[in-house]
């Protein structure tokens, strides 16, 4: 009796929620116009693949059509010998390469043994008879791992939208189809497991069980030891003034960092790794991070006005300078969550220079956006209009050999919500001071 009367008040619920609508797609809904827009992006990308028999699948991914998967094989190849470092100069750090020499360790020697001694030779094997894809032992690995890392990763995001979204499930595969995991997984890239455990920690780094709060600590350590930057998003226990939680992630942080290594070559290592990941980052072809920013801004001050700036260095120091200051200060000053979450991130994407894939780091802060608008408003359009252009999975044409339409919208997005949040801090500032100031003469 008990069972059917409470039966009768769901069913009850049900019907009085469609009457108000609660069933219904609104346009003004953050989660469903989200939803909408991935949507009509798939339909418009798949037709324009289908249109160009393919052609335009280097367009949104990477421009080899060869290297398809390639930070997954070539990493796995690179901890071959256990000398990733002194004879490969990879730059993932130990214990990225740890998961990749677990992998590795699958593979029989019959197919390692053939193997190249150096990383260029690595790469010419793409598409000749020794082409690592071509194996079953490491295609299934490959497939394993980038299947139970979007998962994970769906149902992560899924369990933090539900009961702030009514289509949290949607939404939530929206995000997973955004632009920088597709990337990501057609790259085949550790930055998949990176995001995820970064994605647990913003879940649950506040968390009123310890043991929880404690994974939440290790999470965010080993999304650092895997891929380094995500260890910006610590910033927040400082905030907080978790002094103790903070100190314990470093203390975690550097054990995933240093322990490693010994697994490899020792604590020789660590230079070695250090200049080949500096020698990568002043060359680089990013088009999203700073870097890229700033190539595009010289090379249209070039173009347009004559102005030639020789000493790009000096100019890319000191715009990083005034870049991680200005971040800072939003995110120090900053209460909503998002907008502290958005701070950190584009910290993340300004400093690294690396590819596309790094745009998925966008849906940390993007999912505390939902969280905390449910409709589009005058107040949050700005920033929704400027996730989309992040997130979205976009073919767009052309505009030079190097440079899509979707990658200049990008850039303008970078600069634009750079400035918005630091004049917006710095607005809030100057209003919260000249409140203080009235209060006190009245």
């Amino acid at each position: 009796m008990r069972n059917r009367n409470r039966q009768t008040k769901e069913y009850a619920g049900r019907i009085q929620r469609a009457a108000h609508g609660g069933s219904s797609f609104s346009l003004s809904g953050t989660s469903e116009l989200f939803i909408i827009l991935t949507a009509a992006c798939l339909i418009w990308l798949i037709l324009l693949l289908c249109i160009s028999n393919g052609g335009l699948f280097s367009n949104l991914f990477y421009w080899d059509r060869l290297d398809t998967g390639m930070d997954f094989f070539n990493s796995v190849a690179e901890t071959r010998n256990g000398t990733p470092y002194s004879m490969y100069t990879t730059l993932y750090p130990p214990l990225a390469n740890l998961f990749f020499y677990f992998i590795q360790s699958m593979v029989p020697g019959y197919i390692s043994s053939l193997w190249p001694d150096t990383h260029l030779e690595i790469v010419d094997m793409r598409s000749t008879n020794m082409d690592m894809r071509a194996h079953q032992e490491l295609m299934l690995p490959f497939i394993i791992f980038t299947v139970l890392s979007v998962l994970l990763l769906y149902i992560l995001i899924e369990k933090l939208l539900a009961g702030r979204s009514r289509y949290s499930k949607l939404a939530a595969i929206a995000c997973v189809l955004s632009h920088g995991v597709l990337y990501a997984v057609e790259r085949g890239n550790i930055i998949l497991i990176s995001l995820l455990l970064a994605l647990f920690f913003m879940a649950f780094h506040d968390s009123e069980n310890k043991a929880v709060k404690e994974l939440a600590l290790i999470a965010l350590a080993v999304s650092a030891g895997l891929k380094l930057y995500p260890a910006v998003l610590g910033m927040v226990l400082i905030k907080e003034r978790r002094w103790k939680d903070a100190v314990r992630t470093v203390i975690y942080g550097v054990i995933c960092f240093i322990v490693p290594f010994f697994v490899f070559e020792g604590t020789e290592a660590i230079p070695i790794f250090f200049k080949g990941l500096f020698s990568f980052s002043n060359n680089t072809d990013a088009q999203f991070g700073l870097y890229g920013i700033i190539h595009f801004v010289l090379l249209r001050l070039k173009d347009f006005f004559g102005i030639d700036l020789v000493n790009v260095s000096v100019v890319y120091t000191v715009c990083r300078i005034v870049a991680l200051f200005g971040m800072l200060y939003v995110f120090m000053t900053e209460k909503k969550k998002s907008r502290e979450w958005l701070a950190l991130i584009l910290i993340l994407i300004y400093f690294q220079e690396s590819v596309s894939y790094t745009l998925c780091f966008f849906i940390i802060p993007f999912i505390a956006y939902l969280q905390e608008n449910k409709k589009i408003t005058a107040d949050n359009c700005i920033e929704f209009i400027l996730y989309m252009i992040w997130l979205m999975p976009l073919l767009t044409p052309m505009v030079t050999e190097s440079r899509s339409l979707l990658g200049l919208a990008v850039v303008f997005a970078l600069m634009f919500v750079y400035f918005y949040l630091l004049i917006s801090a710095i607005r809030k500032k100057g209003n919260k001071e000249v409140t203080n100031h009235v209060g006190q003469t009245s």
